[in-house]
């Protein structure tokens, strides 16, 4: 189905699979991987849509750009520094603004949807 100009539905995506792609991520315990399926990419390359997978493990996280989610399946615990750990499930929708650092903890696999906007 043809859509109508600067409108692009995530379904009709052609993504390729990519493992243990680079986000801000920092493997620190366990033995995490990483799923991503980036269904969309801005002309500039700077806009970016699609899934995101995570097996359990913690990450460290410092984050350079700005990202809407919105988790699909699973839970995890982010830990911003100096701060209280935040528990997200699926439902939740947030937004990481650039600056944040936090540990990332995946308690049950991640699946969630991701918008980043890159400086």
């Amino acid at each position: 189905m043809d859509l109508p100009y600067h409108i692009f539905l995530h379904r009709n995506a052609r993504a390729e699979v990519a493992l243990d792609a680079p986000w801000p991520g920092t493997p620190i315990s366990g033995d995490p991987h990483t799923v991503t399926l980036n269904g969309y990419e801005s002309e500039d390359g700077k806009r970016l849509m699609g899934i995101w997978e995570s097996s359990p493990g913690v990450w460290k996280v410092d984050y350079k750009d700005w990202e809407y989610c919105h988790f699909l399946e699973g839970r995890c615990i982010l830990t911003p520094e100096g701060g209280k750990p935040i528990e997200l499930k699926a439902g939740d929708v947030f937004v990481i603004e650039p600056g944040f650092k936090a540990t990332w903890e995946v308690v049950e696999r991640v699946r969630k949807y991701y918008v980043f906007v890159l400086s």
